[in-house]
């Protein structure tokens, strides 16, 4: 088992039946194949003579009510990709070539997905400073942060993150901790240094200063009052 586990995949050339056309390439490179082939299908047995659906009959020749139907050959032409198991082994793989609307979706939704990185990973780096030493929790921040969030394309998400941070809120006095307008809950908030905003008791708002001065003291830093 351990040996087949460090077998390598094996890929084998693709080689198309005579019969196959080649249909398009898809949007990963792929190449798409066409071909015909034969099936049955069920359709209703028309008498030539009226016209008409024929019908079950009871064995004392009475119409049931319920139509016969009878097998049709017919010719239909499916597209597909080949796709290699690993093995040597290939199967075919029934797709089709997508419409312009469907890349134009594919590329919105890759664009998103960039974004969506892009954006998270500013976020975290902007929310770090304010959530350390506060009691909010990162759905109160979230919250706040994007109460008017909806109206807001990407572009001016954007816009607003490659922007200088801007304090929230304005302190009543230049010495720290500064009581601010307390939450919509009546929670006391403080401002500390370097922007920070701190949820809690005066007492709290105090320390959580102390421990910044330091930890500023101890890397060599002094704080800008």
């Amino acid at each position: 088992m351990r040996a087949m586990e460090r077998l390598q995949p094996q890929h084998g050339p693709v080689v198309p039946d005579p019969k196959w056309v080649q249909e398009g390439v898809m949007p990963d490179g792929r190449i798409l194949w066409r071909e015909e082939f034969l099936t049955a299908e069920s359709v209703p047995d028309i008498d030539e003579e009226t016209g008409l659906q024929r019908q079950r009959l009871t064995p004392f020749g009475q119409p049931l009510g319920i139509g016969v139907r009878k097998p049709k050959k017919v010719t239909k032409v499916r597209t597909f990709v080949i796709e290699s198991q690993g093995n040597f082994n290939q199967e075919k793989v029934f797709c089709r070539l997508p419409t312009k609307e469907e890349l134009l979706e594919a590329e919105r939704r890759a664009q998103l997905a960039t974004f969506k990185d892009e954006f998270f990973e500013r976020l975290f780096d902007r929310m770090g400073g304010a959530m350390q030493g506060s009691q909010l929790s990162a759905e109160d921040m979230l919250t706040r942060m994007f109460e008017h969030g909806p109206t807001m394309t990407p572009d001016e998400y954007r816009d607003a993150f490659d922007e200088e941070p801007q304090a929230v809120v304005e302190a009543d006095t230049s010495e720290f901790p500064a009581r601010l307008e307390p939450a919509e809950d009546g929670t006391e908030l403080w401002g500390l240094s370097g922007g920070q905003v701190f949820a809690g008791t005066e007492e709290e708002a105090v320390t959580a200063q102390e421990q910044i001065n330091e930890s500023l003291a101890q890397q060599g830093e002094v704080p800008s009052f």
